[in-house]
């Protein structure tokens, strides 16, 4: 819980996708690249090919895991990562092909939540689909079907803490965005759609938060004529599972982009944190 990562992603350019990272300091606020031994030819960082719109979740302070994504082509693959040497593994056996979905986790496992499943045979590109996978054995489960969650998506994102995760907003088709909060609840591995709603219909948001509440910011919305891009933010508080609406992005509107705070994915945490020393 004092290192972010922001890994892959695209500009264009090339339009297949990155391997690069940017390695962020939560204790002086800093950025930057991060270089892995999976150096090839260059300035990368994940495990080749390039690719974009993964899904990356953590095993507390130990692991990151990196799943599916797109570049050239669709990928299925599950890779980890070890937080002291950042070195790159990549877990045996294929699994769905996925991107553009939210990742959540408990203290023993890691959620990949629906997404865009183009190119998966006998697949839609909307399904309601949970995979698994257990840290302590890398055992992967493709679909979980009691999991399901009621109300198809894609490009939504992630919230989790201590005994649930939650899918917001996202897609239902390639025009209609929603409000609609889904709740996986950890112990049944059972779904639900909440009461409470996003404050407006979006997806590609840039999901963070703490061990209390976590955080919506930004995000699309499929407007009339074009995409449309906004600064809007909204807290949800996991204990009441009610939603907010705060202050707008300073900087303005953006999507599609990447959140990270040191307490995401229900990490293990003193609390409160110890004081910064003054001398």
């Amino acid at each position: 819980n004092t290192t972010g990562y922001v890994m892959g992603g695209t500009d264009g350019s090339p339009s297949a996708g990155e391997r690069t990272a940017i390695k962020i300091n939560y204790t002086t606020g800093t950025a930057t690249e991060a270089m892995g031994q999976t150096t090839q030819g260059g300035a990368t960082f994940l495990p080749s090919p390039a690719r974009f719109s993964g899904i990356a979740m953590s095993n507390g302070n130990t692991t990151l895991y990196y799943q599916g994504g797109d570049g050239s082509s669709a990928r299925s693959s599950w890779h980890k990562m070890g937080y002291s040497d950042e070195t790159w593994e990549t877990i045996p056996g294929g699994t769905l092909y996925r991107r553009n979905g939210a990742a959540a986790a408990s203290a023993t496992a890691g959620y990949a939540i629906m997404g865009d499943f183009v190119g998966q045979p006998a697949a839609t590109q909307f399904e309601s689909w949970v995979s698994k996978l257990v840290f302590a054995t890398d055992t992967k489960y493709t679909i979980v079907a009691s999991a399901a969650m009621p109300q198809e998506a894609m490009e939504n994102r992630g919230l989790s803490e201590s005994t649930a995760a939650y899918s917001m907003g996202g897609k239902k088709t390639s025009s209609a965005d929603m409000t609609i909060i889904q709740k996986l609840t950890f112990s049944t591995e059972t779904s639900s759609a909440l009461p409470e709603t996003l404050s407006s219909v979006r997806y590609n948001m840039q999901s963070f938060g703490n061990q209390t509440q976590g955080y919506l910011a930004g995000g699309n919305h499929y407007g009339p004529s074009n995409t449309e891009y906004h600064s809007y933010v909204d807290k949800f508080v996991y204990a009441t599972s009610t939603i907010s609406a705060i202050s707008n992005l300073a900087g303005g509107d953006q999507a599609q982009g990447a959140g990270v705070s040191p307490r995401s994915d229900n990490l293990s945490a003193i609390e409160p944190l110890p004081e910064t020393p003054t001398a």
